[in-house]
């Protein structure tokens, strides 16, 4: 070999070599020399042995934990410094953790004094920062999802922690992790188990007591958000055996609707209360049409449906004339009892005069805008959820509920709604799919066009639009109008008997 390629090849062997190498290779290399490094998670990510074996040292680990959870502002450090650790250092400890390595995952997870290290973040004081709490969820999650047995098996030990998460739920990182908690239980191989330990901590109950009007906006926001995640990751599960069964019972139904119709808390509360269990109502109103077709009831139950069916067509059988006497504002027992699917139901079935009652007085911005030379009223998004429940209530084949919607004439209220603010666009939206598949339903179908002069304040509105058009004018509502028309007609073209 030549002197030139001898000088080539020594070259290109000292520039193979990384500066985390380098690093590594001294004595006493230190964490925040490889973190200063660029190429630091690119070589985490060629999975480094050397590096790794570095990182996932127990003094290390501890150190990188300080680094992600420990806000540097609270110590006398000189400013360079605080800086590093405030901005970089904290943002390369989160990327390692979020490369999900199965080295550091395991150090972690399988070292009790690691995981107390990460949670005791909780203990930090009020109000937790932001972005520490944010990397705090990432890495919780990032547990979860590599190292569900061994993260749940600590949190069931030091149950403790669970408190913490709920007294710091206003910070949107921490309401993270609650949800990682109970999403992931339903989705992994153990959730029967933690179902079972969530159960015994009463999880669901002390989440749900967080709505309440004492406590601030953000906490409400995120015990919400907590209880929809659950219901909307537990109603695929059939059986008793998930989070969900938790919230199925009457005694919660009460009290989320006494909750949504109470007059004692302050208008601004109240508005912001309602509103977020109003959202549950409606997420549970949605999935109610997967439980209508999935209960299951023991034999004793199907043996006294059965008797009751029989006497039911017994008794039509004698008297098939309609029942115009029909009280809508007490359903009997029997009623509820023989088509009740979810507790809910029979409280909003109980209640269904106070719903009315909230839509047409609920609070509203008092703010008005214009629109050209006309003044317009907001119509609130408080009046917006309720609308949406009503909504959904025509998606439920429960007959009490049908029989409500019908009696207090809540079609034509929606339809004085749609006229009197016309450039409501997503309020317009729920009216006109409230209107569709009302039409697809036989209740409804007769009720809207024998018992309401539905079908003549729709010619109305279309002989309106035609002279808007000729004074160059816009109606807000009209294609909703149009496409309600079409449905009349496409129905017409499938059945005419059922017009």
């Amino acid at each position: 070999m030549n002197e030139s390629s001898l000088m080539l090849n020594t070259a290109l062997k000292f520039t193979n070599q990384s500066k985390i190498d380098s690093i590594l290779s001294k004595e006493k290399p230190t964490l925040e020399e490889l973190l200063n490094e660029d190429d630091l998670l690119q070589e985490c990510r060629y999975g480094n042995k050397k590096l790794l074996k570095f990182l996932t040292n127990t003094k290390n680990l501890k150190k990188l934990l300080i680094y992600l959870l420990v806000d540097p502002k609270t110590t006398n450090e000189n400013q360079e410094i605080s800086k590093l650790k405030l901005l970089k250092f904290p943002y390369l400890v989160n990327e390692i953790i979020c490369l999900e390595l199965t080295e550091v995952v395991e150090s972690i997870t399988e070292n009790e004094d690691l995981m107390i290290q990460i949670f005791e973040f909780l203990k930090q004081p009020k109000p937790l920062n932001t972005v520490y709490s944010g990397y705090f969820a990432q890495m919780i999650g990032t547990n979860l999802r590599l190292k569900y047995l061994e993260t749940i098996t600590f949190l069931m030990k030091h149950d403790y922690f669970i408190e913490k998460l709920l007294e710091n739920i206003s910070i949107s990182g921490v309401c993270d992790v609650m949800i990682h908690i109970l999403v992931f239980c339903e989705e992994n191989v153990y959730y029967q188990e933690t179902i079972k330990w969530l159960t015994k901590i009463e999880i669901m109950k002390r989440i749900f007591s967080l709505l309440d009007q004492k406590n601030d906006e953000d906490t409400i926001d995120n015990s919400t958000k907590c209880l929809l995640e659950v219901i909307a990751n537990s109603t695929h599960e059939i059986g008793e055996l998930t989070l969900v069964a938790c919230i199925e019972t009457e005694t919660f139904s009460k009290k989320i609707l006494e909750i949504a119709l109470s007059k004692e808390s302050s208008n601004f509360l109240r508005e912001k209360a309602i509103l977020v269990i109003l959202e549950i109502l409606i997420y549970i109103g949605e999935n109610e049409r997967i439980y209508l077709h999935t209960n299951n009831q023991n034999e004793e139950q199907q043996l006294i449906k059965n008797e009751k069916n029989i006497e039911k067509n017994n008794k039509n059988n004698n008297d098939n004339d309609y029942n115009e006497d029909y009280d809508q504002q007490s359903v009997s027992e029997y009623e509820l009892e023989q088509y009740m699917t979810h507790p809910l139901l029979v409280v909003i079935v109980e209640n269904f005069s106070e719903l009315i009652e909230l839509l047409q007085t609920a609070l509203f911005p008092k703010t008005k805008f214009h629109l050209g030379s006309i003044k317009y009223e907001p119509f609130g998004q408080l009046r917006i959820k309720i609308v949406s429940l009503f909504h959904i209530f025509t998606h439920l084949q429960f007959v009490p509920l049908q029989e409500l919607l019908c009696k207090n004439k809540i079609f034509s209220l929606m339809l004085d709604l749609l006229f009197k603010y016309p450039w409501n666009n997503f309020l317009h939206n729920q009216i006109r799919d409230m209107f569709c598949i009302s039409l697809e339903t036989e209740i409804f179908c007769y009720h809207l066009l024998e018992e309401t002069d539905f079908l003549n304040r729709l010619l109305k509105e279309f002989t309106k639009f035609k002279e808007s058009e000729e004074n160059n004018s816009l109606i807000g509502y009209i294609s909703h109008l149009f496409n309600i028309a079409n449905k009349i007609v496409e129905l017409s073209d499938e059945d005419e008997k059922s017009l």
